[in-house]
């Protein structure tokens, strides 16, 4: 079970480059939470500090790989440039809803944008290439040479 319980906390206890000892705020947050019965339950507690850019990027790649793996039966390889994936981490993380946001972001610049481009454009055995223009997330799309060998043995291209 994860829960983003104090983390309001947190964010109060910051005061110019560095923060405050902690001084029972997230405890607090807990015990006015959860009833007494849940409470007495949980046997453990482990306190998360905030996420840093290579983990968010990490997490950007791992929903866009899972993305991946859903194309591959139309033979088609998506790639994605740095500045996306700089682009994807700074507009789907939150400081206070941590990384949950990302996948409803990735979902909105690439996944339903790219689905309508497949669906319309019936895109087969290609490279997409998502890229940043005028700070807007666009597809490059090169169609990948297919051959096949006829009766004879001769390789079409």
């Amino acid at each position: 079970m994860t829960s983003n319980l104090g983390a309001q906390a947190n964010d109060a206890n910051n005061i110019g480059f560095g923060s405050l000892e902690k001084s029972g705020e997230e405890d607090r947050a807990m015990k006015d939470f959860f009833r007494p019965e849940l409470r007495n339950r949980i046997d453990k507690i482990c306190k998360f500090t905030k996420l840093d850019t290579l983990a968010i990027k990490k997490i950007v790649l791992k929903f866009v790989d899972e993305l991946k793996a859903s194309m591959t039966h139309k033979n088609i390889r998506l790639v994605l440039t740095e500045p996306v994936i700089d682009h994807l981490a700074d507009k789907g993380y939150d400081s206070k809803m941590g990384a949950r946001p990302l996948s409803r972001k990735i979902d909105e610049l690439i996944r339903v944008p790219l689905s309508k481009q497949m669906l319309f454009d019936r895109l087969e055995n290609c490279t997409i290439t998502a890229v940043m223009k005028d700070h807007a997330v666009e597809f490059d799309i090169e169609q990948d040479q297919v051959s096949t060998v006829n009766a004879n043995g001769i390789i079409i291209v």
